[in-house]
C-alpha cells in the first residue's frame, strides 16, 4: 500500500499549496495535482482494480470498429470513448489514462468550485476513496465525476442544467439517472419534519430501484445480478457513514447563517449516501449495490471544510488528529476491501 500513501502525501502537500498560494500559483499547483492523479491511475497495470481487466479485454476486442458502433451493453459515452482511443493506439494504458483524465478533471473542477478549503477536500477525496473508485468501476466512476457538475447546478439553483448533467453522466453509466428525482430534495433545507418526509420519499425511491433493478440490455442488469448473487458485507462502511451523518446533523447548530444553505445541500447528499448503505446492509442485498453511493460522495468531501470553519472545537490539535487518523484508517480499509493493496506499474511499459 506504500504507493497509495506516498500519493496521498504528495497530493496533500500540493493541496496545501493550492489553498495558500496566489491565484496564478494555485492554478499551477492544481495542474500538477491533476497530472499526478491522472498518471498514477493511467499508468497502472491491468491487475490493479478488480474490473480493470474487463475494460482492457473490451478495449482490445473492440479495435477497428466504427467510432459510434455500440453493439455491446456498454453505454454510448463509454463505447465512443473506447473506440476513439482504440483508433489512436492499441495500448490499453492510453484508455486508462483517458478514463482518469475525464474523471479527475470533473472531480477537481467540482471540488475547486464548491469547497471552502481545497486542502481539506483533496485529503478527503483521496482517503474516502472517491478517487480510487474509477480504478474498479471506470464507467460509473466517470458518471459520478460528471454528476459533480449537476451538484454545482443544485447550488446555483438551475434545474435545467442539473438535468443536462445527469443525462450526460448517464451516457457513461445509466445508474446516474438515480439523481433525476433528487433536485428538490437536495435543495429542501434541513428540519426534522422535512428530513423525515425526505427520508420516507427517498427510501421509497431506493426501494423501487432495488426492487426493479433487472432491466435487460442496460447497466441495471448487472445490479440485478448482484441482488440475485446475495453476497453480503459492508457493515464497516455502513457504520462509518451512519456515524458521519449523525455527526453532521448534530453539528449543524454551529453553522453560521451565511453557510447554512450550502451546508444543508451537502448534508442531504450525505444523508442519501448513508441511506444507500443502510438499505443494502439491512435488506441483506449484495454489497456491490453500495456502489450507488459514489454519486453522493461529494457531500462528505465538501461538508467538512464548512465544519472546520464554523466549529471552533474541531480546530484543536486533538480533534484534527482524530479526524486524520480516522480517515487514514478508512483509506487503509477501503484499499483492502477493494483488493487494491498492491499497486503495479504497467509492465508492458516499465519492464
Amino acid at each position: 500500500m506504500i504507493p497509495y500513501f506516498l500519493l496521498l502525501i504528495v497530493i496533500i502537500i500540493l493541496g496545501n499549496l493550492v489553498q495558500k498560494s496566489t491565484p496564478k500559483s494555485a492554478w499551477f499547483f492544481l495542474c500538477i495535482t491533476y497530472f499526478i492523479l491522472v498518471l498514477f491511475a493511467g499508468l497502472r497495470d491491468s491487475f490493479v482494480g478488480t474490473d480493470t481487466n474487463n475494460y482492457v479485454y473490451y478495449f482490445i476486442h473492440n479495435n477497428n470498429k466504427d467510432i459510434f458502433d455500440n453493439d455491446s451493453r456498454k453505454e454510448i459515452g463509454f463505447a465512443v470513448l473506447n473506440n476513439i482511443i482504440s483508433r489512436i493506439s492499441s495500448q490499453y494504458w492510453l484508455l486508462l489514462t483517458a478514463i482518469a483524465a475525464i474523471a479527475v478533471y470533473f472531480h477537481l473542477k467540482a471540488i475547486k468550485q464548491l469547497s471552502s478549503n481545497f486542502f481539506i477536500s483533496i485529503f478527503l477525496f483521496i482517503t474516502l476513496a472517491t478517487y480510487l473508485f474509477f480504478f474498479n468501476g471506470a464507467r460509473q466512476g466517470i458518471a459520478a465525476a460528471i454528476f459533480g457538475m449537476a451538484i454545482i447546478q443544485v447550488i446555483r439553483g438551475s434545474f435545467i442544467r442539473y438535468l443536462f448533467w445527469i443525462i450526460i453522466a448517464s451516457l457513461f453509466h445509466e445508474t446516474a439517472l438515480i439523481g433525476l428525482p433528487l433536485y428538490y430534495f437536495l435543495r429542501s433545507g434541513f428540519s426534522l419534519k422535512n428530513t423525515l418526509i425526505n427520508i420516507v420519499l427517498f427510501s421509497t425511491v431506493l426501494f423501487l430501484v432495488f426492487s426493479t433493478i433487472s432491466f435487460s440490455d442496460s447497466s441495471f442488469e448487472k445490479y440485478g445480478a448482484y441482488i440475485d448473487r446475495g453476497a453480503l458485507g459492508g457493515g464497516g462502511f455502513t457504520f462509518f457513514y451512519t456515524a458521519s451523518i449523525l455527526i453532521f446533523m448534530f453539528l449543524r447548530k454551529y453553522i453560521l447563517e451565511s453557510d447554512i444553505k450550502r451546508y444543508d445541500i451537502y448534508l442531504n447528499l450525505t444523508l442519501i449516501q448513508s441511506l444507500i448503505f443502510l438499505f443494502v446492509f439491512f435488506l441483506k442485498l449484495d454489497v456491490n449495490l453500495m456502489r450507488l453511493n459514489i454519486y453522493f460522495s461529494l457531500g462528505s468531501i465538501l461538508i467538512w471544510p464548512i465544519l472546520f470553519r464554523n466549529v471552533k472545537g474541531l480546530n484543536s490539535g486533538f480533534a484534527v488528529l482524530v479526524f486524520v487518523v480516522v480517515h487514514l484508517i478508512f483509506f487503509y480499509l477501503a484499499l483492502s476491501q477493494a483488493k487494491m493493496d498492491t499497486y503495479i506499474l504497467n509492465r508492458a511499459i516499465f519492464t
